[in-house]
């Protein structure tokens, strides 16, 4: 009897452990049977979206795996925010038998993700997530992100955060199908980074945030953003960094800084979600036409060579929106740079705009034959320059072309004329405006024509050009 017993007993457990086995390998090869699926989607929809699983499955080292992840819109179902192709599931056996809230964490590895730019559109855009690993815990009131590593579009990164009242979150309504500007913003975003090689590793961003998603002003951001050997086409940014941050609904860019062969840029700003005031500070010295030609930016810079980097400085502020008031201030400076053949050694600028009104002051222009230069002022109806210029104008010949280039052909400057010119009207317009000044010459020949010197007032006015005191002095006389 008793050797029965033992029999009984053994053959009782050999039969347990198979059962087990072949439920773990069921459960694993298989998944769990539709009830229990539906059970922790239930769970899931907890956290305020449209939760679809396809299969749940056991895995003998992870655990419970939820297996092709489908997140909607409670709204609308057929509108897919992301897709996860496993989801490990920290799960509380306990009260998943007593019937309480069971899901106690979500655990990714090297998980991929697929989120489409426009939810409402199947055949939009789509941004893939790689090699995705995060802790996610829950609780009723409280999502913790412990710690989460992907990649996206070759970039390295990383986030951690906390947020209160998960469930106060409610999606915005989804865009109509075609998307609109933020869509087609992002899709060039994704083409740009796709023609990016990153030479020196992928780019590290990190991303901490928290808040309470039902007060929307307590919500937070910080990102931090650098790399090296960063290259488009035959542009290589040696370095470069970038500090964002967003409290009470305001965003912030503490410093965006990059370093080519050739120097640096510098920039920050701000912008207010709630005024729509925004600000912005840039200082440049980098090398702007092998960026614009990497960028694939049209004929922008084609026609200059630029012998030393240009400097480029300004300040703008104001109010976007549909009667958008800008102001701005600022300056440029190039050195050595030659323009459509024309060399020339300087030129520089410094200019102010405020919306209503504008001004360039300090403007010169200088080659090896003299200097022009200029100060204009715009305001509300009434428009004033002055002009100086001791240039050869056979120096400007290349700029020009047709019959002003012909005209200027027929002359041939010894000597560099001095122009003095003073312009006032109500706009820029040349046919708004009446000019006063006056040219004198030195040794100059017109048409193989020789004269010592000239000179006379000139007056433009009514698109009619007169001159005054008119003087020609040749070898023979005046």
């Amino acid at each position: 009897m008793r050797r029965f017993l033992h029999s009984s007993i053994r053959v009782i457990f050999l039969l347990t452990i198979g059962a087990l086995i072949w439920t773990g390998w069921y459960a694993s090869t298989h998944g769990f049977s539709r009830k229990w699926r539906e059970r922790v989607t239930k769970e899931l929809r907890k956290l305020g979206a449209q939760v679809y699983v396809h299969r749940l499955t056991l895995d003998p080292l992870r655990g419970l795996v939820a297996r092709e992840v489908v997140i909607s819109d409670p709204r609308n179902p057929q509108t897919h925010f992301a897709t996860i192709n496993r989801v490990v599931l920290d799960i509380n056996y306990s009260n998943l038998l007593h019937g309480e809230p069971f899901l106690n964490a979500v655990d990714l590895h090297d998980a991929e993700v697929t989120l489409p730019l426009d939810p409402a559109d199947p055949a939009s855009e789509r941004v893939n997530i790689s090699r995705l690993s995060a802790r996610l815990l829950l609780s009723a009131d409280e999502l913790y992100l412990s710690q989460a590593e992907a990649q996206i579009a070759g970039m390295q990164i990383s986030a951690h955060g906390r947020l209160q009242n998960p469930r106060a979150f409610k999606p915005s309504p989804t865009a109509a199908p075609g998307g609109g500007a933020g869509r087609s913003a992002f899709e060039t975003l994704l083409k740009e980074l796709r023609s990016t090689h990153f030479e020196g590793g992928p780019p590290q961003i990190e991303i901490e945030f928290g808040g309470d998603i039902a007060e929307p002003r307590t919500l937070f951001a910080d990102a931090t953003l650098w790399g090296e050997k960063v290259r488009r086409g035959s542009y290589v940014i040696e370095n470069c960094f970038a500090s964002l941050s967003y409290r009470d609904r305001a965003c912030e860019l503490k410093r965006c800084s990059l370093s080519d062969a050739h120097g640096a840029f510098d920039a920050s700003g701000s912008y207010d979600f709630v005024s729509a005031k925004a600000t912005l500070r840039v200082r440049s010295t980098i090398d702007l036409q092998a960026l614009t030609h990497s960028l694939r930016v049209p004929h922008l810079l084609d026609e200059f060579v630029f012998y030393d980097p240009p400097l480029l400085e300004f300040s703008a502020e104001g109010v976007l929106g549909k009667e958008s008031q800008i102001k701005l201030l600022g300056r440029v400076e190039l050195g050595k740079f030659a323009f459509k053949s024309a060399l020339f050694e300087e030129a520089a600028t410094s200019f102010s705009y405020d919306g209503s009104r504008w001004y360039l002051r300090g403007s010169h222009l200088r080659d090896r034959t003299g200097k022009i230069t200029a100060n204009a002022l715009q305001e509300s109806g009434n428009f004033r320059a002055q002009l100086s210029s001791s240039i050869n104008p056979r120096s400007l010949l290349p700029l020009l072309s047709g019959k002003p280039a012909q005209l200027l052909g027929e002359w041939d400057f010894a000597q560099s004329p001095q122009i003095e010119l003073a312009v006032s009207g109500a706009s820029p317009d040349i046919a708004q405006c009446e000019a006063q000044g006056e040219i004198k010459l030195g040794r100059t020949r017109m048409r193989g024509v020789p004269l010592k010197s000239a000179s006379a007032i000139m007056r433009v006015k009514d698109n009619v050009v007169s001159y005054e005191n008119f003087r020609v002095d040749r070898d023979e006389g005046s």
